[in-house]
Parts: structure tokens; sequence; C-alpha cells
């Protein structure tokens, strides 16, 4: 089956992006807003939590889209080629 005999996957993949790019926007748009509004008075200790849930969910990412492109990389690949690769 290729990948465009399962749309369902397709769109699951779509939506667990989707659902972990909001966490890193939403985390990175309330430290800049508390930077703007506060710019002297921000302690790096309080910014240090919404840092790690963003880098967290860039790893995520990576990790999603590494999981991805190798799903793409083997419907792609003719059975008799990943035979003979092993």
């Amino acid at each position: 089956m290729g990948l465009n005999d399962d749309p369902t996957g397709e769109r699951e993949f779509l939506h667990d992006l989707s659902n972990i790019i909001s966490i890193a926007q939403g985390s990175l748009d309330l430290l800049m807003r508390k930077i703007e509004k506060n710019p002297g008075e921000v302690k790096i200790e309080d910014m240090m939590p919404k840092l790690e849930s963003s880098v967290n969910a860039v790893k995520r990412m990576v990790k999603l889209l590494n999981a991805r492109r190798d799903k793409v990389r083997a419907a792609m690949t003719p059975a008799g080629e990943a035979d003979a690769a092993s």
C-alpha cells in the first residue's frame, strides 16, 4: 500500500505535527509577551520552563518528521531494492 492509499495516516501525522507546533508557538509567544512587557525584570529562571517546553516540542517535531521521512522512503523503495540494501 502506498502513501496515497492511506489518507488516515497522513491526517494523523499532520494532526500530531500541528499539535506539537501549537505547543511550541504558545510557549514562545508567552515568553515574548513577558519580555516585551517588562524587559528589565525578566529572570532567566522564570523563562526556563517555557523554553524547555519549546525545545522539547521541537525535538518531538524532529522525531515525528524523521519517522515520517523513513515511512515515505520505505513506501517509495521497490521491494527488491529494499531486500538488496540489507
